[in-house]
């Protein structure tokens, strides 16, 4: 149970994902897991890209802080 206040979740973070199925339940279990997260974009109907990605996700933006997270685990 989270007991952050909603002012404590200022952190969306942009997961571009191509072929890392194996990997996005884990990630996604751990960025969700963070108090700071307030929300986590991850659909692109086809692969176009990761800056695609980036800027399709960039309007749905709510938070003042926005993080990148590859889906393969790395930075």
């Amino acid at each position: 149970m989270n007991h952050q206040p909603d002012s404590a979740r200022c952190l969306t973070v942009i997961i571009p994902v191509y072929n890392e199925a194996v990997t996005l339940d884990l990630l996604l279990e751990r960025v969700l897991a963070q108090p700071a997260v307030s929300e986590v974009l991850v659909h692109h109907a086809s692969n176009r890209g990761k800056g695609a990605a980036i800027r399709t996700a960039l309007p749905s933006i709510t938070s003042p802080w926005v993080l990148i997270q590859d889906a393969d685990l790395e930075c």
